[in-house]
């Protein structure tokens, strides 16, 4: 069996390292850019260690992917820490989540927040986002926080999204939790998702991308656009060159849907109508911390967050220079690097937050808008894709804010239904 593959991310490599060792079939993986990695691509420059697309750290309450990673990069060959997540809130360095660390405010606010948060929750549960967080959160908590940094990452109108992507991936604490952090003035009793991770030693995310993509060199085309993607009888003709009896996609669905000229014409506007937001990443010099993300809030600064880079591991920057000396700054849109570094240094008010020159930067889709209308659309693309029999795998090919570790075991999934399929065509039972 041949089966394509479109794009060479960490579901793409994944899924077609466990086709290959399955003996499922021969597979081709189709890549645009020059190496693999995806999402997941690393640059080393001047020695500083650079995950284009946001901190890459690798956790995962999956057993098996564990054992899957671990297996191809030895757990000597990562760094492990705890991590410390931080908010910048008023020229103030606080604990992460910012519920949990009511009582590092200003007294004010910090009463305001603890008493709305005892009205958390009351009446029925809103349809759009921004109502959603002040239901959620009490409206002091929504006002100050949780409603100014997502109108930022989003930089779309948090009324017209909908809330049914939120559960899994936002903190959702209890009014007994908040409280117990309040009065006790400790947020460390909690323990919130992520709280410890794997980092490679050297080298950033890229490392465990090559040790993946190595043995598949043989099976990946690399600069290789995709324009077309057509069904000429059971076979699947991409670019009108490569032909494959399966086809599985890792690109984004509303790409996937524009290569397809056989797609009807609600499927193609129902792509059109998907939104993602594009994220400005850059990687400068800092201050030694022991930061690990800070997420910023105020809306007189463009960007939403910071990643300490530097400090992942002891190898992140070069030599002679400390650890955690390295920070990236994440704008959504398309921001001038010297606009995020002059309002770091400007308004944060933080001395321990100045930073140096610029070391490198990029710019890519990162995240999903989930506006009132992306449900409705997915429901005319994905069953259109599935009856056309095309497998989709990944973050922005399933349309979901899956990390790292999840796409990997979307990928275990896939292959257990690839394996079904090659039984039944087998007459096996």
């Amino acid at each position: 069996m041949r089966i394509g593959i479109l794009g060479a991310g960490i579901s793409g490599l994944a899924v077609a390292t466990m086709i290959k060792e399955a003996g499922l079939g021969d597979v081709r993986i189709l890549e645009k850019a020059k190496s693999p990695g995806g999402l997941a691509s690393t640059r080393v420059t001047d020695g500083y260690v650079f995950d284009l697309h946001g901190g890459h750290v690798f956790n995962t309450p999956f057993d098996d992917v564990r054992q899957w990673v671990f297996d191809r990069m030895p757990m000597s060959e990562w760094v492990f820490q705890m991590r410390k997540a931080k908010s910048l809130f008023k020229q103030r360095v606080i604990d992460y989540p910012f519920e949990f660390a009511l009582y590092q405010l200003p007294i004010e606010d910090g009463l305001e927040c603890f008493n709305g948060f005892q009205d958390a929750c009351r009446g029925d549960e809103p349809e759009n986002y921004y109502d959603w967080l002040i239901w959620k959160f009490g409206r002091p908590i929504a006002m100050k926080y949780m409603i100014p940094y997502n109108e930022k990452i989003m930089s779309y109108d948090l009324r017209q999204m909908s809330t049914r992507w939120v559960k899994g991936k936002m903190p959702l604490p209890s009014f007994k939790e908040v409280e117990l952090a309040f009065r006790s003035k400790d947020p460390t009793e909690r323990v919130m998702a992520h709280a410890s991770f794997h980092y490679p030693r050297r080298g950033g995310i890229q490392s465990l991308i090559d040790i993946i993509s190595s043995p598949l060199k043989d099976e990946l085309t690399l600069d290789y656009a995709v324009r077309s993607v057509e069904l000429d009888k059971k076979e699947w003709v991409v670019n009108g060159e490569y032909r494959f009896d399966q086809l599985i996609s890792t690109i984004s669905l509303k790409s996937l849907v524009r290569m397809m000229p056989q797609a009807p014409s609600d499927v193609t506007r129902a792509g059109l109508g998907l939104r993602t937001n594009s994220v400005t990443t850059t990687l400068c010099e800092c201050e030694p911390n022991d930061i690990s993300w800070l997420y910023i809030p105020d809306k007189k600064m463009c960007l939403h967050r910071m990643v300490f880079q530097g400090g992942f591991s002891p190898e992140n920057c070069p030599e002679g220079v400390g650890m955690g000396s390295s920070v990236m700054l994440e704008s959504t849109g398309r921001v001038d690097p010297q606009l995020q570094i002059r309002d770091v240094n400007n308004k944060s008010g933080i001395p321990s937050l100045q930073l140096g020159r610029i070391i490198d930067g990029s710019y890519a889709d990162s995240y999903i808008v989930y506006d009132h209308e992306y449900a409705d659309n997915l429901a005319k693309i994905i069953p259109y894709i599935k009856s056309m029999g095309i497998h989709c795998l990944g973050r922005f090919a399933q349309w979901q804010y899956y990390n790292m570790d999840v796409c990997i075991k979307k990928a275990f999934e896939m292959v257990d239904v690839l394996k079904a399929q090659h039984k039944k065509s087998a007459g096996l039972k």
